[in-house]
């Protein structure tokens, strides 16, 4: 696939960077140009992703910014290193989730607070930490999922906190819009990542009326779909091959 080049080049901060969709987020935007602030956990993911970004030969470029997005002394060295190496901050995209899934009733207080630390308050607060640094007339893309939007039994944290985190984004959009900051969500379908590692994915494909799993590059390029929209904010982006349909 040809990514056509950003008419100007921007500074972007992308979190759960090292792997999965956030991986290809950087990517796709380091192909068309942009200068992403590559943000994860496993330092040697990072190096190698930014060594492959060179060999690609793209447009753009790729920094590592190693960081724990849960924590908050983390959060501030993290944004820190990414407006240092970019030399300014024109979006976010944060991507970085954990799922732990279990039924109604063996629920654990350290895997719900967990997941909602990660897929919620984190994001959150990142982007409010994010204010002073980020460009009037810039973008945030959260990822979403579309658990939000179908009960599937065993998702009750994971959904509980991507719902969350869709209705924290049009309040973030409503309050930011005099900054001309537009804020979005993408809400995936199942995508062949490692947080389907070990499950039925003949099974999910059926789940799906077009038969399969997404892959992470089709969900970066709706990220960089609402990243591009001047006119888009306070929405979400169901892209799931059909989830909602069946």
């Amino acid at each position: 696939m040809t990514i056509p080049p950003s008419k100007v080049p921007q500074r972007v901060l992308v979190t759960g960077a090292s792997r999965g969709i956030g991986r290809a987020v950087a990517v796709l935007l380091a192909a068309r140009g942009d200068w992403v602030a590559a943000c994860g956990r496993d330092v040697a993911a990072l190096t190698e992703l930014v060594a492959e970004s060179k060999q690609e030969g793209g447009a753009g470029g790729i920094f590592a910014v190693p960081g724990d997005v849960t924590s908050e002394q983390e959060r501030a060295g993290l944004l820190d290193a990414a407006v240092a190496v970019l030399g300014g901050l024109d979006a976010l995209v944060l991507s970085a989730g954990i799922a732990r899934h279990a039924l109604f009733g063996a629920i654990t207080d350290e895997d719900l607070g967990a997941t909602l630390s990660t897929n919620l308050v984190a994001p959150v607060l990142l982007a409010q930490r994010a204010l002073g640094r980020l460009s009037d007339g810039g973008a945030v893309v959260l990822l979403g999922s579309n658990l939000a939007h179908r009960s599937v039994a065993g998702t009750l944290a994971y959904a509980a906190s991507k719902a969350g985190l869709e209705a924290a984004a049009r309040t973030m959009a409503l309050e930011l819009a005099p900054r001309g900051i537009r804020v979005n969500v993408v809400a995936p379908g199942a995508v062949d990542t490692e947080m389907l590692r070990g499950r039925d994915l003949s099974g999910l494909a059926k789940s799906h009326a077009l038969g399969r799993i997404g892959r992470t590059d089709e969900i970066a390029e709706a990220v960089l779909f609402l990243l591009d929209s001047p006119w888009t904010t306070g929405t979400t982006l169901i892209v799931d091959g059909g989830a909602l349909l069946q």
